[in-house]
């Protein structure tokens, strides 16, 4: 029998990590209601008033971190990049994707991809079961095979432009 090993949730002490160019904004992690600190994460409140946090959108990064990989998204168009340059978000998440798994240009690419709500982030657990956390907070999941092409997103761009995201 083939042992699967996945990512387990974290509940790790230390503080989050968000390496990269790309940060939450104030404005988002003030709508959220959340901190910087505990973006990914989720307080479960008990009973007796005490709480505990587990890091239920958060990951093992490479160095033995938890923490999550931030990449802006843009369904309209292009965006100004870290870098200063205007870029198509696809072209960032093929570029960081194809880094991570080691692929060439001409290698296909497929990722799973699935939609949150951080603004899920503090509850007892009878509260959570009235909203979508129940599943996670997942709203749904889809599948990315790279330039933009997934199984679950609404085809906003041109399609003349080749470069926005367009759904299966």
């Amino acid at each position: 029998m083939t042992r699967i090993n996945r990512s387990p949730i974290m509940h790790s002490r230390t503080s989050s990590v968000y390496p990269g160019d790309y940060q939450v904004t104030d404005a988002a992690l003030a709508n959220y209601k959340v901190s910087r600190e505990k973006f990914g994460s989720t307080d479960i409140q008990l009973a007796d008033g005490s709480s505990f946090n587990v890091k239920d959108y958060q990951y093992l990064l490479p160095d033995g971190s938890v923490g999550m990989h931030l990449i802006p998204i843009s369904e309209y168009g292009v965006f100004t990049a870290a870098n200063g340059k205007e870029v198509w978000a696809s072209q960032l998440i093929d570029t960081f994707l194809r880094e991570r798994m080691g692929l060439r240009p001409d290698d296909a690419l497929f990722a799973l991809m699935y939609y949150i709500h951080p603004e899920f982030n503090k509850n007892s657990i009878a509260g959570f079961a009235q909203t979508e956390k129940v599943e996670m907070g997942i709203t749904h999941m889809g599948s990315y095979y790279g330039q933009g092409l997934t199984s679950n997103s609404p085809p906003v761009s041109p399609p003349q432009l080749g470069r926005g995201w367009r759904g299966v």
